[in-house]
């Protein structure tokens, strides 16, 4: 609902109230352990990051679609330093909005190799292309899956959820 329709007539505060809509996209990164025959590798995920993503497009109301206007950024968005994968899954600290669409993303992923308590590896730098159709108000979260050394890197694309949409209508609120 990006036009902002009224959920209601006026309300008991005089108001009429309007749900809001994100129409940006929200993307994260979540890190898993991939070496699941070895518990001594843990891994320390240093930096994630991409480029390619369209920075400016134009939204039409009336169509309720976005158009790029312009593509593949130059400046990376960082999602800063998730720290140590073990057993468990970790997220990233920092998430970031794009605009909706077909995007192709260069991720660089930088982390240490760590066996039994020693770091045998440090700085490891991965770049690959992830290509994805992000929708409006959609929540997305990366997931990559860190490999035993000298296997490939694996990425998949989650859907969480929608972005919380804001319903506005008591008195001190946005009229």
């Amino acid at each position: 609902n990006e036009k902002a329709e009224p959920t209601s007539g006026v309300n008991a505060n005089g108001v009429v109230p309007f749900t809001f809509t994100h129409l940006m996209s929200k993307v994260g990164f979540k890190f898993t352990n991939g070496v699941t025959a070895n518990a001594a590798y843990t891994f320390n995920v240093t930096g994630v990051s991409f480029t390619g993503h369209d920075t400016i497009g134009t939204y039409t109301i009336s169509t309720g679609a976005w158009e790029e206007t312009v593509s593949a950024s130059s400046a990376a968005l960082s999602f800063g330093a998730a720290g140590a994968v073990a057993a468990t899954a970790v997220n990233a600290p920092t998430t970031h909005q794009i605009i909706p669409g077909e995007q192709t993303l260069a991720v660089t992923v930088t982390y240490d190799i760590v066996y039994n308590g020693t770091t045998v590896k440090t700085g490891v730098e991965v770049k690959k292309s992830l290509t994805h159709d992000f929708a409006k108000g959609n929540v997305y979260t990366i997931v990559v899956e860190l490999p035993a050394p000298g296997q490939p890197i694996q990425f998949s694309v989650e859907e969480t959820n929608g972005i919380d949409a804001w319903t506005g209508g008591a008195a001190n609120e946005l009229k």
